[in-house]
């Protein structure tokens, strides 16, 4: 009479110490197989659809001007003395940097300017206003300067030379002309402008006595 065959676990064997069936032989092939195949499948999808680049448009900031910079300084009185021949100029030059997002900018000149004054009284110290094309460089790359030749010869005595530095849009069009005239209205977006004022003290010679400006000599 055959033997019936038996199996026993000894000691110190687990259950997967056990003999496997052919059912169980073929699921670990197929599994086997697969974990094999994967990172091939990985590589090949990460080499041909690299994940594309992004790009982040500049934002736009006031511009900043660099007062160390700014020749005359405006931290005290400039004497200018009129020559007998006019004009007698006074060159202001302003260095500035600004991230501008494709817009160009203006430089604003007025003479005694006062934020108190109607926009008409304004209008009547204006002086020029240059526009400045716009510069895709970072900030630490710039090396922008506004340069205006400021003639005192009509005006002796104390005066004010402020700029205002905004991009254009910061000035709106003139709704009647439908032309933009920077300056001769209110700007739309205070937060824009950057602004400088010079102190002259205009001297004629030809003038037996003169007030001394702001304390200047």
């Amino acid at each position: 009479m055959p033997r019936r065959a038996t199996s026993e676990t000894r000691s110190g064997m687990t259950r997967l110490s056990r003999p496997w069936s052919v059912e169980q032989y073929l699921r670990a092939a197929e599994r086997l197989a697969w974990c094999s195949l994967l990172p091939a499948v990985v590589g090949a999808t990460t080499s041909c659809f690299d994940t594309a680049p992004t790009y982040t448009a500049p934002v736009q900031s006031p511009p900043i001007i660099l007062g160390n910079l700014v020749d005359p300084s405006t931290v005290e009185v400039q004497t200018i003395t009129l020559k007998n021949t006019p004009p007698t100029t006074q060159p202001l030059r302003v260095p500035f940097r600004s991230i501008d997002a494709g817009e160009r900018l203006v430089a604003v000149f007025w003479r005694d300017f006062d934020p108190n004054q109607t926009q008409e009284e304004k209008n009547n110290r204006f002086l020029l206003a240059p526009l400045l094309p716009a510069d895709s460089r970072p900030l630490d790359e710039q090396d922008r300067v506004v340069a205006f030749d400021f003639d005192a010869s009509p005006f002796p005595g104390c005066r004010t030379v402020t700029m205002h530095l905004a991009h254009e849009s910061t000035y709106p069009k003139d709704p009647e002309h439908g032309i933009n005239d920077p300056g001769k209205l209110p700007a739309t977006n205070q937060f824009d402008i950057a602004e400088i004022t010079w102190w002259f003290d205009v001297r004629d010679p030809s003038l037996p006595s003169q007030p001394i400006c702001w304390g200047g000599e």
